[in-house]
């Protein structure tokens, strides 16, 4: 009732957070894109959430109730609610001036200029017990460094932000990504390779909310400009790949990105037989630009129709964003359900 989702669809008066809430929000937003109908007091509560709980810094932290401070993927997340909400609420397409009205907006912002990081999530430093079911130990919220990231990337996105000051995020960012890849495609991080993997895809395959294009040259350039050392993927590509400059293929380049969620699908179609974790899968391949004929987008798309059963909120959110992402008109009516 207070705007937010926790991980269970069940409802209630109980709080819930700003993750399971950015989920749950650009899901919807998806949705009303194609063609569900999507009760605007879904948009108004939560905008009035996000507005009155932005902490006097300009940031968010995880809920008002815990874990309050600021810190990056959830104040990256405020940013994007926002937007997202006005966008739905006015409707209008996000680059309209509507959707970016509120002066917590440029407050948002403002923080991130100021805290900017790319090899941490930045003021994360609250110790509790979390992390996946793989991974129950103490940690901190610059546990999810790559999410911070990817949160980076969709506020970046949905607001229309190149530059945070003078700060090219995308540059610093997808540099930093690129030189961490492995040799079999994949990242690591003290997030599970596969989250790892998946959202560094997604911070590299910046691009319009609903389908990434081909990333410019120019923007890609910037990246590979900052690698210190060239990557074994590129020196092997051809001549019209490896080039920073001039002729560049770069729907291409983002075979290379994929290679690691690829490898880790299992034969069945899923990714550890999860619902999230192979919405998941296929939203990165689907942002990535793979056709929906693709084998490794279409044995996820059986899988997950086979096993929607009674999602919990990531699962159906991130179904919502993979399904209308790979082809929002084929399976509107799905998503609408």
């Amino acid at each position: 009732d207070n705007g937010q989702w926790s991980y269970t669809l069940k409802g209630g008066r109980s709080a819930g957070d700003n993750s399971n809430t950015q989920f749950a929000l650009l899901a919807l937003w998806y949705a009303d894109r194609a063609g569900a109908s999507v009760e605007s007091k879904l948009f108004s509560r939560t905008l009035q959430y996000f507005l009155s709980t932005q902490n006097e810094d300009g940031g968010w932290g995880y809920s008002a109730k815990e874990r309050s401070k600021s810190y990056g993927s959830m104040s990256a997340t405020g940013l994007a609610a926002i937007v997202v909400c006005r966008s739905g609420l006015e409707g209008v397409r996000l680059e309209d001036e509507k959707a970016r009205r509120d002066p917590e907006v440029a407050k948002a912002a403002k923080w991130i200029e100021n805290h900017l990081k790319v090899d941490c999530n930045p003021e994360a430093n609250f110790k509790f017990r979390g992390g996946m079911r793989e991974v129950r130990k103490e940690v901190t919220d610059s546990y999810w460094r790559f999410y911070w990231l990817w949160s980076l990337e969709r506020a970046a996105a949905v607001a229309g932000i190149e530059r945070f000051g003078e700060r090219d995020w995308y540059a610093e960012g997808a540099a930093r990504l690129l030189e961490e890849q492995r040799d079999n495609g994949s990242w690591v991080g003290s997030e599970t390779p596969f989250l790892a993997t998946s959202f560094a895809v997604l911070t590299c395959a910046v691009g319009s909310s609903t389908k990434a294009e081909p990333v410019a040259t120019g923007t890609i350039a910037r990246a590979l400009a900052r690698c210190s050392s060239t990557k074994a993927w590129l020196a092997q590509t051809p001549p019209a790949m490896g080039a920073v400059a001039g002729a560049f293929a770069p729907r291409r380049f983002f075979c290379f990105l994929i290679s690691g969620v690829r490898k880790a699908q299992s034969g069945n179609g899923s990714w550890d037989r999860d619902l999230g974790k192979t919405a998941l899968g296929l939203y990165v391949l689907a942002h990535a630009g793979v056709e929906r004929d693709d084998p490794s987008a279409a044995r996820a798309l059986r899988w997950i129709l086979g096993n929607l059963g009674r999602p919990d909120t990531y699962g159906a959110s991130l179904a919502v964003m993979a399904l209308a992402t790979l082809d929002r008109e084929a399976h509107a009516t799905r998503i609408a359900r």
